[in-house]
């Protein structure tokens, strides 16, 4: 789903992460084995001893496909730019600087689903299995009810927008400050935050598509990742190795030229 829900609802959650004063939900406090027993679970599977950290994508040399965790290829989508970027997956997922409670918990699941999806990454290019992509919906979904209700986001099997859905994991996180900098529709009358490292551009939803490179504000904004919506799916296309790769559910594939024209979410690094 595009447009209008995603234009409308773009702000709403920051209210709600302030005001929100329900309790957490438990898997919060817990450590890894328990917030994920799925993940324990899978016969053959890397033991979670073994689980590499998220950094280990700081430079994106390896990438791997998601299940679809039932019309859930948006949330795959987001998650694959987020740990696209180096920059923005430690904004969502430093736990250590998570200025409350509800932050923490976000960035406590980013950080482990960013060392789950490196843990396959790195082993064969194995794709993250669906009882952990339908986890990870879960447990975004009950933390999207406590903070921001109103976007009715991470719904089991409905489908929904990537960009509102990447947005709304970083407003979750609190990581959507001076150094990830969010542009929606027209970039227009907007100016460049002090400090940005990364900016994620939503534009419009009739004129889609994002440059290669843009000059803002004194500085170079380099497209390091976007996501396409066509035919009523999502997938991304990110950079591995210094090659875009398109990403579409559990299929790679390497693309010369990236058909950046129809992107409707774009990721940018400031220089």
């Amino acid at each position: 789903r595009m447009g209008a829900r995603s234009d409308i609802l773009v702000a709403v959650c920051l209210a709600g992460a302030q005001l929100c004063a329900r309790a957490l939900p438990q898997w919060c406090t817990q450590d890894f084995k328990a917030r994920w027993p799925a993940f324990v679970a899978i016969p053959n599977g890397p033991s979670p001893d073994n689980l590499l950290p998220f950094d280990m994508l700081g430079f994106q040399e390896v990438a791997t496909g998601i299940h679809n965790a039932g019309s859930a290829c948006y949330m795959a989508t987001a998650f694959q730019l987020l740990v696209s970027v180096p920059e923005l997956l430690k904004a969502a997922a430093d736990v250590n600087s998570a200025p409350n409670a509800t932050a923490e918990c976000a960035r406590k699941v980013v950080a482990d689903f960013g060392g789950i999806y490196a843990t396959h990454a790195y082993n064969d290019n194995w794709p993250v299995p669906h009882v952990l992509a339908v986890d990870l919906q879960s447990k975004l979904r009950a933390l999207s009810e406590e903070v921001c209700p109103e976007k009715h986001i991470f719904l089991a099997n409905m489908p929904d927008d990537a960009g509102l859905a990447l947005a709304t994991i970083l407003q979750m996180a609190q990581a959507d400050g001076a150094e990830v900098q969010q542009v929606l529709g027209t970039w227009d009358g907007k100016h460049l935050t002090l400090g940005a490292k990364v900016v994620l551009y939503r534009p419009a939803t009739e004129t889609p598509g994002c440059e290669q490179e843009k000059p803002w504000g004194g500085a170079l904004l380099v497209l390091k990742s976007f996501a396409v919506f066509g035919g009523g799916h999502w997938w991304a296309v990110v950079r591995v190795a210094g090659l875009w790769v398109k990403i579409n559910d559990l299929e790679l594939t390497s693309i010369a030229a990236p058909p950046s024209s129809a992107a409707r979410v774009c990721v940018y690094t400031v220089f």
